[in-house]
């Protein structure tokens, strides 16, 4: 798929799983990692939508924010 088609990951770097086997960061299953990568765009759109209603259920309403792996000199506000 080109580059283009693509869309952002879910993924937030925190990739931890919890007692449930969700991603404490996106709240992906393994299966959906695996996957995101050779996904469709269609197929993609599918694992955001039950990504926001599992969130909702889990009263998590906001994307987690991207954690930044580089460390820079500078601090961030």
């Amino acid at each position: 798929m080109p580059d283009l088609e693509r869309l952002p990951s879910p993924c937030t770097g925190v990739c931890k799983l919890d007692d449930q086997r969700l991603c404490l960061g996106c709240q992906r299953t393994p299966g959906e990692i695996r996957e995101w990568r050779d996904a469709t765009v269609e197929r993609q759109r599918e694992i955001l939508a039950g990504l926001h209603e599992r969130r909702a259920a889990m009263g998590l309403l906001k994307r987690p924010r991207r954690v930044n792996r580089r460390r820079s000199g500078a601090s961030t506000p």
